[in-house]
Parts: C-alpha cells; sequence; structure tokens
C-alpha cells in the first residue's frame, strides 16, 4: 500500500520566529532556516509508517525536489522525497494536493497532510496542524501515524 506525507516546510520544519518577512524570502531557503528536531520528528513518523514524502510548499517553487531533497538531508532527513504538488494558479493548497494524489496515488493510498495551516478540498480528517511556533513536535508525528493507520484514511477521494 501506499502511504504519502503531504509535507509543509514553513511552520511545520521550522518555526514562524525563523522565518524571515516576505520581502526576504529567497534568503529563507537553505538548509539552516530547517530545525533539526523537527526534522527528527518527521524521520520517527517516517521509519514508523514507511511513507514518501511530497513537498507541499511554496519551496517547491523555489527548488526542484533533488534540490529540496539535498537541503533537508543536510538538516538530517532520512526519508524519501518522491515529488511535488502541482502549483495552479488560483487554486488552494488542497486542491493541489488532492490533484496531485489523483495523478500518482492508488485509490487505497493512505495519507497525511502536516501543515500549520488548513488545507481544505475536504482533506480535513487527513490533516495534522502544527504549531507554527514551536514547529513539527512529537505528538504531531504520533498524531500523523494514527491518521496514516486509520480505515478512513486509506481511500483517496476520487
Amino acid at each position: 500500500m501506499d502511504v504519502f506525507i503531504l509535507l509543509d516546510i514553513d511552520g511545520v520544519l521550522n518555526r514562524e520566529t525563523d522565518v524571515p518577512a516576505p520581502a526576504t524570502f529567497s534568503e529563507l531557503l537553505t538548509s539552516e532556516d530547517i530545525d533539526p528536531a523537527a526534522v527528527q520528528s518527521l524521520n520517527a513518523l517516517v521509519k514508523v509508517t514507511e511513507a514518501r514524502i511530497i513537498i507541499a510548499s511554496s519551496w517547491r517553487l523555489h527548488h526542484s525536489v533533488p534540490e529540496l531533497s539535498s537541503l533537508l538531508g543536510e538538516r538530517g532527513l532520512s526519508g524519501e522525497i518522491i515529488g511535488a504538488t502541482p502549483k495552479m494558479s488560483g487554486e488552494s493548497r488542497g486542491v493541489e494536493i488532492r490533484t496531485w494524489l489523483m495523478a500518482n496515488a492508488r485509490s487505497n493510498a493512505a495519507f497525511v497532510v502536516l501543515d500549520d495551516q488548513a488545507p481544505s478540498a475536504g482533506l480535513d480528517p487527513h490533516w495534522v496542524r502544527t504549531d507554527p511556533s514551536l514547529g513539527l513536535l512529537e505528538r504531531d508525528s504520533a498524531l500523523a501515524a494514527k491518521i496514516l493507520s486509520l480505515p478512513s484514511a486509506l481511500a483517496v477521494d476520487r
């Protein structure tokens, strides 16, 4: 069975206090802006669930998947990043996630969305909201593992 983590970065793998103002966003796109403790929480989730990672973050607009793998690898990521959601002008992150799932996941795929903001598009049952002032914590990873193990989480609504 396919198991996926749809991953936002800001507010998940870093804290809002670590994020520069939008005008200096290009300065943010380095491994130094990733919290190694949040990466370890993500690694624990990947290890338990054998999930693969899809980037659903705005970082995908500035870096390729191999570049993101390298940046996060520098901070200790052991999970496999296999892709990124499409950028769809005028659409919500939730629609972009659903589009990726419909194009790439089997109908029985399990998935969780790690994000500090609601993804919309009916994905709330699959969403773990991180506190953007804290980033991804062990308790968030534990909740994500629980969502991935629930039978109701196994269907990608098509």
